[in-house]
């Protein structure tokens, strides 16, 4: 009993004056070390999926020009032949 109110003691005083010992300090490395591994881990999937939304802005970009010049070529060929057959009349 008097083990387990020592414990209480010692984790409250740990809090209350910032202080550590090597277990805690041992856990608080570990801790950084993983969020440190997480964080490059999601960095590279964040600029994997940057890479793909590039690619796909890309492709779209380009899909977009060749349905506009399909388009106006569409509207020309379409302004001649009314031309044409309002010759006929």
């Amino acid at each position: 009993m008097e083990r387990g109110v020592f414990n209480v003691v010692c984790e409250v005083s740990k809090i209350r004056f910032v202080t550590i010992d090597f277990d805690d300090a041992h856990c608080y490395s570990e801790l950084i070390e993983r969020f440190e591994q997480n964080s490059e881990s999601m960095t590279d999937r964040l600029k994997e999926q940057l890479c793909v939304v590039k690619l796909w802005y890309g492709l779209l970009t380009a899909l977009f020009v060749v349905w506009t010049v399909i388009e106006l070529k569409w509207k020309k060929e379409c302004y001649r032949l009314k031309s044409e057959y309002k010759c006929f009349i």
